[in-house]
């Protein structure tokens, strides 16, 4: 291509700079433009390729980035359904710590209830955080036992299940015998200092007949024994 006042073909076909058709005068004013134009369509043309290929890996990461929040997210459902799996096999315990009822028997041991059942205390546990109870049914076959917190009196582990159904008359039958056994050695102690020996005796001897009459209607209902006791006052008199 010669530059003196000849005419050239214009590779960029702009009528900016081809005002003669396809033709343009060759000068140095005229190359230095085309120069310029070349040097911007090819930043141009390499910006859009650096456009393209990064919109294709975002794209890409974000798909790998989904995939991966789904996996994790089945993964926390699959162990939280096994949690829960867990805790349902685990054996019920009462929520809220059931109050003892402070009960004697006839060798001095403590008994409690529990859901309407009656248990023997056994024994503590060796560190002292513990009492271990039994059904009182335990001679018939039932198995059951608990364990207690002292501290609480929560029931903290259960074992075994009762062979018989709840029975609510011994609970009340007990606590009433209680009460006598607790009047009667009140009364020895206050009597003892205060009143004639005879009639400390006299007083002594009126309680424990009352127990006797207990003893007698142990297995009986509640109307039984109360109407014993008044039967047993009136012999009295």
């Amino acid at each position: 291509m010669e530059m003196n006042g000849f005419f050239g073909i214009c590779i960029y076909e702009n009528k900016e700079c081809c005002e003669l058709g396809n033709n343009f005068p060759v000068n140095q004013a005229s190359m230095e433009a085309h120069e310029r134009r070349a040097s911007l369509s090819f930043v141009m043309d390499a910006q859009s390729m650096l456009d393209l290929i990064e919109g294709y890996s975002s794209d890409e990461d974000t798909e790998q980035q989904a995939v991966l929040e789904v996996n994790q997210l089945a993964v926390v459902e699959q162990v939280e359904e096994e949690l829960a799996n867990v805790e349902d096999q685990l054996p019920a315990v009462n929520e809220q710590p059931e109050p003892i009822v402070s009960i004697t028997s006839k060798r001095e041991l403590t008994k409690m209830t529990h859901d309407r059942f009656v248990f023997w205390k056994h024994k503590s546990s060796k560190d002292g955080g513990r009492t271990f109870w039994g059904c009182i049914k335990k001679e018939d076959g039932c198995n059951k036992r608990i364990h207690t917190n002292i501290a609480t009196g929560r029931v903290v582990k259960e074992m075994g299940t009762h062979n018989h159904d709840v029975d609510s008359t011994p609970i009340p039958v007990a606590q009433f015998k209680t009460s006598l056994k607790r009047r009667a050695a009140e009364t020895m102690e206050w009597l003892h200092g205060d009143r004639p020996e005879s009639k400390r005796i006299e007083y002594v001897k009126a309680d424990r007949n009352i127990l006797a009459v207990v003893e007698d209607f142990e297995n009986r209902n509640v109307m039984d024994y109360l109407s014993g006791i008044a039967l047993n006052f009136v012999m009295g008199e």
